[in-house]
């Protein structure tokens, strides 16, 4: 017999996953940061390298918006170590 998988809770995230989900954002984005300031890359020369708009990696980077997991895939190759827990 296969059991039955509960249907996924439809609406906000509670306050405290979402509270965890923007720390490891902050978390990412400063590693990010400190690893471009580590390479003497700019921003702009990392959007060239992953393909993608120097506003993208400026969100990234200030942690507005989540890296996709395909480009920390990308960033990795390039030489970045994500932190543990982001």
């Amino acid at each position: 017999m296969i059991a039955r998988i509960p249907e996924l809770r439809r609406g906000p995230m509670p306050r405290r996953a979402t509270a965890d989900v923007q720390a490891a954002r902050e978390l990412l984005a400063t590693a990010l940061r400190r690893w471009l300031e580590h390479v003497g890359w700019s921003q702009s020369q990392l959007a060239a390298a992953l393909g993608v708009g120097p506003k993208t990696v400026s969100d990234w980077c200030r942690g507005a918006t989540a890296i996709p997991a395909a480009r920390i895939g990308q960033l990795v190759a390039l030489g970045f170590a994500p932190p543990e827990g982001a």
